[in-house]
């Protein structure tokens, strides 16, 4: 079965930060990103674009990629905690 992709304006964005951040090609970051969605749910995304956006408006731009590579790196562990949860 084919998993269709998300298109709400939070995932685009999200989708083009982890590529861009990340280095990555946007159709690579689209399907780690459509996991993730999948495990968490659309309100773990959506954090994920709320983090991104506090990050920008706050000079923080250095914490991106740490907490996005955590994120999308560790989503499989059981322990898993995201650090852009409660964004």
């Amino acid at each position: 079965m084919v998993q269709k992709a998300s298109s709400y304006p939070e995932f685009l964005e999200v989708n083009k930060h982890i590529a861009h951040y990340l280095g990555i090609r946007l159709l690579h970051a689209g399907l780690l990103l459509m996991d993730y969605e999948r495990l968490y749910g659309q309100e773990a995304v959506k954090s994920m674009a709320r983090f991104v956006d506090w990050c920008k408006k706050n000079g923080k731009e250095e914490m991106i990629v740490p907490a996005l590579a955590h994120d999308i790196s560790e989503m499989y562990d059981e322990c898993f905690n995201p650090r852009t949860a409660g964004y």
